[in-house]
């Protein structure tokens, strides 16, 4: 009568790698959905998004609806004592076309100002958002 032979290595490696690997990859989505969660939140992308879509001038490049895309990128940096920067890059999809809004905000004494708001369309020439506010309590938040 032969014995049972045990698993061989190739097997439980097989095995290990089909239980850590998708452990693995849900664990890297959840990362990238919790960042993603606390980018789009922050005061800084909010209210250049709000003054985006409020912008006539973006409507009529992009069209309605104007909704963001899912990866923006760029950087916030938060200090104590209200002070802070951010550089985000936040894509944009229109019902006619699409395109990036580049945005360079200050925070001082915990309010936000938009230092740069450009819309960048993938055709098209770019849009200067801040260029004709003459009310700088209106890119503030």
């Amino acid at each position: 009568m032969n014995a049972p032979r045990p698993p061989s290595s190739g097997t439980r490696v097989g095995l290990i790698l089909a239980i850590v690997l998708p452990l693995a990859v849900l664990l890297l989505a959840g990362v990238v959905m919790a960042v993603l969660s606390m980018f789009k939140s922050s005061d800084a992308y909010t209210l250049a998004l709000t003054r985006a879509r409020a912008d006539p001038r973006v409507a009529q490049a992009l069209g309605e609806p104007i909704e963001e895309g899912w990866f923006p990128t760029g950087h916030i940096n938060v200090h104590s004592g209200g002070t802070g920067w951010a550089d985000l890059d936040i894509p944009l999809n229109g019902a006619r076309a699409a395109g990036r809004l580049r945005v360079k905000a200050q925070r001082n004494d915990e309010v936000w100002k938009l230092t740069v708001l450009t819309l960048v369309p993938d055709a098209g020439e770019r849009i200067d958002l801040l260029a004709t506010s003459g009310n700088d309590a209106a890119a503030e938040h």
